[in-house]
This record gives C-alpha cells, sequence and structure tokens, in this order.
C-alpha cells in the first residue's frame, strides 16, 4: 500500500458544524468530508482489499488531528425559532413553569411583530398569544413588560396593564385606578414601562408616574410620595425588607421599607452620575446595572457602593440575573458576561452571539436565554457556562418564594411558596441569632403552590428568617416583626 500526501487536500478550519463524514472503500480507500462549502478528500492508491485496515488506520488518525483541532460547534449561543421569525425587538422575559414568554415592540424600522408569544419547548417554536388585548379594535400588543406573580402573568403594553391567569391564552385588562383618557366613550390607558411583583403587591409604573396595587391588579393607587416627580420608574427588587426602585431619566435608586407608600433616595448617586438600567438581589447583596458605569454593589442595603467591573468590557448593563451564586450581564453592543464571585472579575460569555445588544435574561429549565434589540430570542445551555452542581441549583424543588404578607407585620404573615415538584417541606422560623423559635409545617406537600400563616403574637419585635427545606434544598426570607 501506498499512501500518497499530494491528495491530501488543504484541510480548512473551522470545520462547518454541518459537515459530514462518508467513508467508501473498494479497490481505493476514498474519504470525504463534505458540506456546501467544503470538500476535501483523502486517497489512498493501490490500496488491495486486504490492506484495507492499514488503509482505516491512516484515515483514523488523521481524524482525531482534524477533529480535535476543530471547535465544539454547540457550545455557543443559538437562535431560537422566533419569537415571530427572526427580527423583532424582545423587550422583556418571563418564565412560569416550562413556559417561556417573551414581549416584543414594534419600532419604525419594520423589525418583526409587537405582541407576546410563548413557546413551551425552549423556543424551537412560539405562539402568538394576544387574544384579549383590545382597544377599540386594535392589539395594544406592544409589551415592555412581563411579570409573573403566582400562577397570573401580567404585561404592561402600550395601553396599561393586561392579566392571564391561563399561561397566556387569555387576557383581560387590569387597569383600574391608572390614569386614562376617554374618547368617543373609549377608555385609553397610558404606556405601562415597568412592572414588578414584590410580595403580593403589584408595581407599576406609566410615562410620569408609577403605582401599587395589593388586590392582583383589580385597582392601582400612586405610590410616589419622596420618589422624582413626572419619571417612569425602571425595575424594582427587594432585598431583605426594603424595596429598590429605579427612576428613569434620574440619578441612582430610591427604596422603600414600608411597602412602598414612601420612598428616600440611596446613595448611589453619590458615587456616579450614571444612570441605572437593571437590578439583582443575592442574599444582602444589591447590585446595580448602569447606563456606561457598568455594576455596582451594595452590600448594606444601599447606604454605600463599590463598582466592581474587573472584566467587564462593554458598561451599558441593560440586564442583571442571579443562577444561584452566579451573576449574569446583559450589555449593550457587548453582549452576555458572567461572574462567579459576585462581581469581583467578569468573564464574556458571548460566543455565537450575531447580536450583541442584550435587552433581558432568563433561566428557564437549564437553559439560559437572551432577549435582544433586533434578532430575536437566544439560548445557551447554562452547563456550558457554570458547574453542573449550580445547574441543579437553577431548578429547585422549591421553585419561588413570594415575600411575606405583610411586611413588616405586627402579628399574622403569611408565607407562599411553589413547588415544582412533590416532596417533604419544613418551614421554620429563626430568629437574629439562628436560633428556632417556631416550626410552622412539617409534611409532604405536592407540586404548585402553598401558604402558610404565622402567629408572632409571643415574639418580641425584630428581624426574623423563614426558612423553607424541601427535598434537600431551601429557600429564606427575612420578615420584620414591628409594633
Amino acid at each position: 500500500m501506498i499512501f500518497d500526501p499530494s491528495l491530501l487536500h488543504e484541510i480548512q478550519e473551522p470545520m462547518p458544524s454541518a459537515a459530514k463524514w462518508e467513508m467508501r472503500g473498494c479497490g481505493d480507500a476514498v474519504l470525504c468530508l463534505h458540506d456546501s462549502a467544503l470538500i476535501t478528500t483523502i486517497a489512498c492508491s493501490d490500496a488491495k482489499q486486504s490492506n484495507m485496515k492499514h488503509v482505516i488506520t491512516i484515515i483514523t488518525s488523521i481524524l482525531i488531528l482534524v477533529l480535535s483541532a476543530a471547535p465544539d460547534a454547540n457550545a455557543q449561543w443559538m437562535l431560537t425559532y422566533g419569537p415571530n421569525g427572526i427580527g423583532p425587538y424582545v423587550e422583556c422575559l418571563a418564565v412560569s413553569d416550562s413556559n417561556l414568554f417573551a414581549g416584543t415592540v414594534y419600532y419604525n424600522n419594520g423589525h418583526g411583530k409587537s405582541g407576546v408569544f410563548r413557546s413551551t419547548d425552549k423556543g424551537r417554536s412560539w405562539i402568538e398569544i394576544d387574544s384579549g388585548m383590545l382597544l377599540s379594535g386594535i392589539i395594544s400588543s406592544d409589551i415592555y413588560a412581563l411579570v409573573k406573580s403566582g400562577a397570573n402573568i401580567y404585561a404592561g403594553t402600550g395601553g396599561g396593564v393586561f392579566l392571564s391567569t391561563n399561561s397566556g391564552t387569555s387576557w383581560t385588562t387590569a387597569s383600574n385606578g391608572l390614569p386614562a383618557d376617554t374618547i368617543n366613550g373609549t377608555i385609553f390607558y397610558p404606556k405601562v414601562s415597568a412592572l414588578g411583583a414584590i410580595g403580593t403587591n403589584l408595581f407599576a409604573s406609566t410615562y410620569d408616574d408609577f403605582f401599587l396595587s395589593t388586590n392582583n391588579g383589580l385597582s392601582w393607587t400612586p405610590s410616589n410620595i419622596g420618589f422624582p416627580k413626572n419619571t417612569e420608574a425602571f425595575g424594582f427588587v427587594q432585598c431583605g425588607t426594603s424595596l429598590f426602585a429605579i427612576p428613569g431619566n434620574y440619578d441612582g435608586i430610591f427604596f422603600s421599607t414600608n411597602n412602598g407608600t414612601s420612598w428616600t433616595a440611596t446613595t448611589l448617586a453619590n458615587y456616579t452620575n450614571a444612570l441605572v438600567l437593571s437590578l439583582a438581589v443575592s442574599g444582602t447583596n444589591l447590585f446595580a446595572g448602569t447606563y456606561k458605569g457598568g455594576v455596582f454593589l451594595s452590600t448594606d442595603n444601599g447606604i454605600s457602593w463599590t463598582a466592581v467591573n474587573s472584566g467587564l468590557t462593554h458598561t451599558d448593563v441593560r440586564s442583571l440575573l442571579f443562577v444561584g451564586t452566579n451573576l449574569f450581564a446583559g450589555t449593550d453592543s457587548g453582549g452576555v458576561f458572567l461572574s462567579t464571585n459576585n462581581g469581583t472579575a467578569w468573564t464574556a460569555v458571548s460566543a455565537g452571539l450575531t447580536d450583541s445588544n442584550i435587552t433581558c435574561l432568563a433561566v428557564c429549565g437549564t437553559d439560559l436565554f437572551a432577549g435582544t434589540l433586533g434578532i430575536g430570542v437566544w439560548r445557551r445551555p447554562l452547563s456550558e457556562m457554570i458547574a453542573p452542581s449550580a445547574v441543579e441549583q437553577a431548578q429547585p424543588a422549591i421553585q419561588s418564594v413570594i415575600q411575606n404578607y405583610p411586611n413588616p407585620f405586627s402579628q399574622l404573615t403569611t408565607i407562599t411558596f411553589s413547588a415544582e415538584e412533590q416532596g417533604y417541606a419544613v418551614v421554620t422560623v429563626v430568629d437574629f441569632l439562628g436560633s428556632q423559635v417556631a416550626r410552622i409545617f412539617s409534611g409532604e406537600i405536592g407540586a404548585g403552590e402553598h401558604s402558610f400563616t404565622w402567629d408572632a403574637s409571643k415574639m418580641v419585635p425584630g428581624i426574623y428568617e423563614c426558612r423553607i427545606r424541601m427535598n434537600g434544598q431551601g429557600q429564606n426570607i427575612q420578615m420584620a416583626l414591628d409594633r
């Protein structure tokens, strides 16, 4: 057998993801790697049938060398099939059970279609779910915000707030109390640019004010004492017993210790004049993503702040999301970054992204999803970016815990959480020293939402922690007893 190196054509890298190997053997042994752009042929001249073993050995060695040099085509972001094809501006993402929701907005450049879209198969297919979002026969489907609260999904639209109790199959208006105009007998509600679900409270921001609902959106009242006048809010989170809100077009962050009745500015404006665009919480750590200022961290409820931007090469941070102890940042023009140490260092995790303008992030199942400004929703397995143990933590038996309500409270408070699966749950309360003071529940529960009431009439005022444990996993919330 004679191997003729002159017949070994130059192999191009990186290897096309659609490449296909094919082996044929008769008088000669021929190996082809072919796709639309590449044909590589390796031939062994005068190879007799009896020498095929030697030919295969040579070919196998070449295969090992080539394949070991080729990058893993799957270790990168992948574009989902929507929503509505490729092109919409994805303003927001939300997750409920295995359902992934995307809210899109139509802008004048003609990209895509606005509306609410749902995928039940990790983005492989999307359906539009706007039924009921009508204003005088016109779908009010510019979707600026989506939020899950219990079993309900709320949408902030170009015409008020809408509520779905059946995973988006149908929607009803939930805007009573928001400012409105009546034209020819038809009520028109304003654009709602942000929504927040904090415990059983809902917050909604219009173009120049924001409002609170304590009854699942049936009615809204202003919640703006101390908040900057004539400005919208960009987002809401809870850290400990305080609520935090981002005022649009205004430096800094504001906080409330009385469930949104009144607001006070934090000191962030003393550290940066960058506009705040996003917030995230992990334990007592509060993170703020800013416009051109990067990420700031407070460990004392907003009293002091530290810039945490090492390795964050793009500092326009539109979205922040925790997956376990891993913090993801979605940036404008810079793609996605990851920090595994509370912002001390960041690394880019954007391989494969062709649209680096990230508007929002969400986790559904074991995948991270990113909404973009023009090329739809992208997906990447978490296991490609974080440790397997962290991926498991991202899928807790306890799907979500709603902050106890009321909080602060004087005697009775209700703790609500949603279980992903059936199992044995234990709900306890400890004091500030970590000593258990109450065992609220222990026993088998099914999948779904569960609520328990704690009677603290015999306890002294102070900060307590509710600990929920189920199937070896757990979550904690802080509660304030105040008389």
